[in-house]
């Protein structure tokens, strides 16, 4: 925590983190200080660190404590008398680099100097009152922010740090260089925001293609520390060289990477692995769209894989293995009737499965195209929670893996699933009302970044998260033709539909004709089409 106290001749005021917690009117002049100054005095021994030790000859103002708590000085900053910075790392000496009042340690050695973890560097702050919505630049930080919703007046103090944080994020994302944030705001605390960040590191075509692998971590305010995964970037703009995040209603310190692999998905025992999300309104919906992507070898018999209602004669459930060896029944139970639809195939591969309801038709979609359907009228829908991995009563544990779950409250159509099956969404959608990624890397929490309706892992371990393969989009992964399975990601298999999306990485040659939605070259990636044939790129 960062702890300020000024007196101004009149008041005495405490500030923490940069709030002011108490101000004192004193009724007499104070004694002049002799000069002498004790850190953990000998009969009142402080336990814990200290860094960044400064005295001021006046009385500086919330701001100029806000703007510079983040930050290192020179030393010659106006009316800086003392400043010890303690970063002598051996001896007996700390030494003060305005004046030359160093100070001298007592029964302490080589051990008490440890590495600073503290958020500060050195940087540029900015402050800018708030109180209404619109765009905010914040001089010189390299950031600027639209509200788009806003109550209250805030004091807002960006203060972008110019070298690396004590930690980096874990996982598989390369994190800009030597740089970070950290935003305070002081006041009312009611916000919405849009937050750009021009980056450190050069934003390429890729990344304007992909703006979702640009990532944010945070961390509070004054944390050393792990990060915590908050979004992708809804935009990049390569002029200006900028990330932009959408919808951030918390401040914190940030930072910005890029993630150089595909996503992660979550890899399923078939002996006791599930998830469970709690009950919520959110979820129970007349009409919906449910999709996901599988990928399973030994699925077991009739096993659970997405449950809300099974057996209970309301709500709707995702089984596998109960006919074909791989494949989906999609059943759903009202009051007096229940349906199911089922698909399958005969492959290991990774296939997309959506099931939709209008309040009357029920239809199964597998890879985009439209599998079965029929007519339940009358569905009676019940709040219960829901359960992935198994059945709801913690029976026909699932074998294989699951990712991309997302829960629409509404019938979409074919048009509309083939669209998005191939590229990860924003979790802003219209009608999305629960959206798994399971991007997470670590831990026993799978985030719902669309509604809030977090699951939890049971009897899973770190290991459970794996590096998806799952065509989102299809991706190389080694230089041969277009038609060969082999050279897209595990699972994949050559994309031959319309509706695929495709990202070239390597040296691939067109010996067909094909069609796809989306498709992208990276730099180290060429794409050479054979004479008398033609790839079409329908775009959406």
């Amino acid at each position: 925590m960062h702890v300020a106290g000024t007196y101004d001749g009149t008041d005495t005021k405490l500030y923490l983190n940069g709030e002011l917690l108490k101000t004192h009117t004193v009724s007499a002049a104070l004694f002049h200080p002799d000069g002498v100054f004790t850190f953990s005095h000998s009969s009142e021994t402080m336990y814990g660190k200290m860094d960044e030790l400064r005295v001021w000859n006046n009385a500086r103002t919330a701001e100029d404590i806000r703007e510079n708590m983040h930050l290192t000085l020179k030393g010659t900053e106006p009316g800086l008398m003392s400043y010890w910075q303690l970063n002598d790392s051996t001896g007996t000496t700390a030494t003060e680099i305005v004046n030359g009042a160093d100070g001298t340690l007592h029964n302490m050695s080589n051990n008490n100097w440890v590495g600073s973890t503290i958020p500060a560097g050195e940087g540029t702050s900015n402050t800018q009152v708030v109180s209404s919505i619109g765009n905010v630049n914040f001089t010189s930080t390299d950031v600027s922010m639209d509200f788009t919703a806003k109550t209250g007046t805030d004091a807002i103090t960006v203060t972008r740090i110019d070298i690396s944080p004590n930690l980096n994020p874990p996982g598989d994302y390369h994190i800009f260089d030597s740089q970070y944030w950290a935003v305070n705001n002081f006041g009312a605390d009611n916000f919405n925001t849009n937050i750009t960040f021009r980056v450190p590191d050069t934003l390429v075509m890729k990344d304007k293609m992909f703006p979702f692998a640009i990532k944010l971590f945070s961390r509070d305010s004054n944390s050393d520390s792990s990060w915590t995964l908050i979004d992708g970037a809804s935009s990049v703009n390569l002029l200006d060289n900028t990330a932009t995040f959408n919808d951030i209603t918390h401040f914190s310190q940030f930072i910005i990477g890029r993630g150089d692999s595909p996503g992660n998905a979550l890899v399923f025992d078939g002996i006791d692995d599930f998830i469970s999300i709690p009950p919520d309104t959110s979820l129970d919906v007349l009409q919906f769209t449910i999709e996901y992507w599988i990928k399973t070898e030994n699925p077991g018999t009739q096993t659970g894989v997405i449950d809300k209602g099974y057996g209970t004669q309301s709500n709707w459930y995702f089984l596998t293995g109960s006919v074909f060896p791989r494949g989906v029944t999609f059943g759903l139970s009202t009051s007096s009737y229940t349906g199911e639809l089922i698909g399958g195939w005969d492959d290991n591969d990774w296939h997309h499965v959506a099931g939709t309801y209008d309040d009357y038709t029920l239809t199964l979609y597998l890879d985009g195209t439209m599998c079965e359907s029929t007519n339940i009228p009358g569905m009676h829908v019940t709040t219960q929670d829901i359960t992935i991995g198994c059945l709801r009563n913690e029976t026909q544990f699932f074998a294989g893996e699951l990712d991309e779950i997302r829960v629409w409250n509404y019938n979409r159509s074919e048009d509309e699933i083939r669209e998005d099956m191939h590229h990860p969404l924003k979790g802003t959608e219209s009608g999305l009302v629960a959206y798994w990624q399971f991007n997470e890397y670590s831990g026993l929490t799978a985030h719902d970044i669309a509604g809030g309706n977090n699951g939890t892992l049971h009897n899973m371990t770190d290991d459970a998260w794996i590096v998806s393969t799952a065509p989102i989009p299809y991706y190389t992964i080694s230089n041969g033709n277009w038609e060969t399975n082999s050279i897209w990601a595990t699972g994949q298999n050559a994309p031959d539909h319309a509706w695929a999306r495709a990202r070239i990485e390597k040296n691939i040659t067109i010996n067909s004709t094909f069609e796809v939605i989306e498709l992208k070259v990276d730099a180290s990636g060429t794409l050479t089409i054979t004479t008398g044939y033609q790839m079409t790129v329908s775009g959406d």
